[in-house]
């Protein structure tokens, strides 16, 4: 799943992906879906962005204030896929190697 690490919620916070070992993840693996925004669960006042210079192949993410995200931290998805707003040409990918 994708998480928040136990002290990512702040400007510049750390996500990853982690193993759910029985189905019922924690705030820090939940998320909400509020005008094309991802707020995590353990902080809804935090959500994914894009880091500015990670609109590119291979490019960072983050969690950052709400109010301050910008269209960083905006998405669109469209048939299952998480597209940036700030530039839909990328959405959320995971690395051949990131689920395990």
């Amino acid at each position: 799943a994708l998480c928040v690490t136990r002290a990512g919620c702040h400007n510049g916070g750390w996500i990853h992906m982690w193993a759910m070992p029985n189905e019922t993840g924690d705030a820090h693996s939940q998320w909400l879906w509020i005008d094309g925004m991802l707020h995590t669960k353990a902080d809804p006042n935090y959500v994914l962005c894009a880091r500015a210079n990670g609109l590119k192949n291979g490019g960072g993410l983050h969690m950052w204030h709400r109010g301050d995200a910008g269209m960083y931290g905006r998405w669109l998805v469209e048939n299952g896929v998480i597209y940036s707003q700030a530039n839909p040409s990328f959405c959320l990918c995971v690395t051949q190697n990131g689920c395990r």
